[in-house]
Formats: structure tokens, C-alpha cells, sequence
């Protein structure tokens, strides 16, 4: 009985991974940046500003944004569903002078109660590169177990989100292989301080 109940459970998780899948695959080979009609202007004057509080109005985040240069436009993302906030905005500056100082001093900022995370638009200016919704993104927070994920915000260290890469992949094969647990040697030490080593 908990043997039909186990496999029945793998099947319903198989399929809806499936569907997942076959959902991000459709999602990959609709989305096209270049043609985006709410993606107009230089992409090389935009920048991506997420965590944005879904209080937070337009004329709020041009003041807390003009200071780095004339902004020409700002499109605040909303579901096309409901036309609710969707907690993400693109500005786009007259000058790439202005994009460079919102990017550099815009990051972490604290508007209406929430740290802002400031970025490029990728979309149009990194060749290959899908928003997260379609497997692609910056973001550590969701890249293994609790201890390997990045937990605070702003922009990730490259060379950090690497460390935190290696690790966590190196958690998913030893969760794959729990007999070969002391051939890792000194891995895991210091990933979880209260007790100095997973397992």
C-alpha cells in the first residue's frame, strides 16, 4: 500500500514537472525582448529596479531616481490580468551617464520601506540572457538548500554566487551518493555554524 502510495506520488511529481517544462519551453520560444512593444527606447540607457513596494507610485520613484540624470521614461511592469503592480520597473535615462550613476548608487536603496535591487536591463543588452520566470536570472536564492542560497538582498558577487553554485551542487550529489560521505573530506565546514558541518 505505501509502495502504490510512493509511486503514485513520483508519477504526479514526474507529470508536473513535465508540465513545467513543456510551460518554460513555450515561454523561451515566445519571448523576444527585441520585438517587446513595452520595451522601447536605448536599452543602453535603461535600468531594471525590482523590489520595488507595490504602494509605490511612478512620481516617487522618478524623484528618488532624477538625482543620477533626466529621466526620459519609466515603465512600471503590471499584471495584465488585474493591472496591479508587479513590483518591477524599468527607467530610462537621456544619458548613459545617468544609467551608470543609478546602477552604481541606486542599488539598496530604501523607497517607501524596501530595499530596491538596481541592474541593467539584460533583456536587450546580454546576448542569451532569459528573465528568471523562463530559467534564467541572477538571483542565488534559490539555488539549493537553505545554507547554499544567497539570503540578502542587493546585487550578487559574482565570484560568491560561484562559490555558492559549487556547493550546492556539490550538496545535490552527495545527497545522490549518501555512501561516499567521507570521501568529502572537508566540505560542509562552515556552512552551518551551529554545527560546523552538514550531515
Amino acid at each position: 500500500s505505501s509502495g502504490i502510495k510512493a509511486e503514485r506520488r513520483e508519477e504526479k511529481r514526474q507529470e508536473k514537472i513535465e508540465r513545467h517544462t513543456l510551460i518554460v519551453e513555450r515561454g523561451i520560444a515566445r519571448w523576444d525582448p527585441h520585438n517587446d512593444p513595452n520595451a522601447t527606447g536605448d536599452a543602453f540607457k535603461t535600468v531594471f529596479v525590482s523590489r520595488i513596494n507595490y504602494d509605490t507610485r511612478e512620481e516617487k520613484l522618478r524623484r528618488e531616481f532624477e538625482e543620477y540624470g533626466y529621466i526620459r521614461r519609466i515603465h512600471m511592469v503590471k499584471s495584465a490580468m488585474d493591472d496591479k503592480p508587479r513590483g518591477y520597473a524599468f527607467i530610462e535615462y537621456e544619458t548613459e551617464k545617468g544609467m551608470r550613476g543609478a546602477f552604481k548608487y541606486g542599488d539598496g536603496k530604501k523607497i517607501d520601506g524596501r530595499r530596491v535591487v538596481v541592474d541593467i536591463e539584460r533583456g536587450r543588452t546580454v546576448k542569451n540572457w532569459k528573465p528568471r520566470r523562463l530559467g534564467g536570472g541572477l538571483g542565488g536564492s534559490r539555488i539549493g538548500p537553505p545554507e547554499v542560497n544567497i539570503t540578502h538582498s542587493g546585487r550578487v558577487d559574482p565570484k560568491q554566487y560561484k562559490e555558492k553554485l559549487e556547493k550546492a551542487e556539490a550538496l545535490r550529489l552527495r545527497s545522490l551518493n549518501p555512501d561516499n560521505d567521507e570521501e568529502d573530506g572537508d566540505f560542509g565546514k562552515g556552512l552551518c555554524p551551529s554545527e560546523g558541518a552538514i550531515g
